[in-house]
């Protein structure tokens, strides 16, 4: 709540309940998008299990990415971009949504696709979010990407030595994640800073 203060905007993410907390918790107004790496991911771990129908699926959410490639090539406004989701994306998630309506009978028990099928229906409202803004994007890969190094190390700096420890490596992590996406060295910045 403190770090959100009264921004407003979209919180793009997956499934994790603390979103949703966050979103309604917050003094602006916030909209929850859905990240479909996370959906295809849940897919990708089912085709041993049903190799035929999450491979349907795989297939599905691969096109959804091909047509944001599409038109990040293009560089669309997000006016475009809506445009181009709403002409090519929307049939696309109508079908892989009905399709899991139909199998979620099918994969009752614990399994991977099972797993698949309830996480897709059970984020259908956030994941269809970017069919209206063009700004949505449809990943949070840019913020998976830049926490990656801090969820591979995190046995390592499990104990940072003290409260004091952790605030200080949260803020060099930050201060290095704020570098990259500034197109800043963030080597030769530190440097700089630090002498």
């Amino acid at each position: 709540r403190d770090e959100l203060g009264d921004f407003e905007g979209f919180l793009v993410g997956d499934c994790y309940s603390g979103n949703r907390k966050a979103a309604n918790d917050a003094s602006g107004a916030i909209v929850l998008a859905g990240c479909w790496s996370h959906a295809i991911r849940k897919f990708r771990e089912a085709l041993k299990e049903a190799p035929g129908s999450a491979q349907l699926f795989v297939n599905d959410i691969r096109q959804l990415f091909e047509i944001e490639r599409e038109a990040n090539d293009a560089e669309l406004a997000p006016k475009e971009r809506l445009a181009l989701r709403q002409n090519n994306s929307r049939s696309i998630l109508a079908a892989l949504l009905g399709r899991a309506r139909r199998l979620r009978d099918d994969y009752t028990d614990a399994g991977k696709m099972a797993e698949a099928l309830r996480y897709l229906l059970n984020q259908r409202k956030p994941l269809r979010r970017f069919l209206e803004d063009g700004r949505i994007p449809i990943h949070n890969n840019a913020c998976e990407l830049a926490i990656r190094p801090i969820a591979i190390g995190r046995r390592n700096w499990l104990f940072a030595g003290s409260l004091r420890g952790g605030r200080a490596a949260a803020t060099v992590f930050t201060l290095i994640e704020s570098c990259k996406l500034a197109n800043v060295d963030p080597v030769n910045y530190l440097a700089d800073v630090l002498v």
